[in-house]
């Protein structure tokens, strides 16, 4: 952690060329998107990131590729096309 300055809890992750930001979270059952997309979206700006998406570990559950990923429809429409559709996050 770095505090007011985290970027995100896997580093090096990047898509056309642009980093993207990925926050992780074992919520223990329960789901809090607004309030992790909007540490995502804090650590983006922290990094200059293109996206900024959560990964939460799903109860019971141990395959990676079966967790939950959770973002606002701008870090998908920013991952699939490479640039934001916004300023304002």
């Amino acid at each position: 952690r770095t505090g007011a300055r985290d970027t995100g809890d896997i580093a090096g992750v990047r898509h056309m060329g642009r980093r993207i930001t990925i926050e992780t979270k074992d919520y223990g059952g329960r789901l809090l998107p607004a309030q992790w997309t909007s540490e995502a979206h804090t650590e983006m700006g922290n990094d200059d990131a293109l996206a900024g998406i959560v990964v939460a570990k799903r109860r019971a559950v141990a395959d990676p590729g079966s967790q939950w990923v959770l973002m606002t429809l701008n870090d998908l429409v920013a991952l699939l096309t490479g640039s934001r559709p916004d300023t304002d996050l």
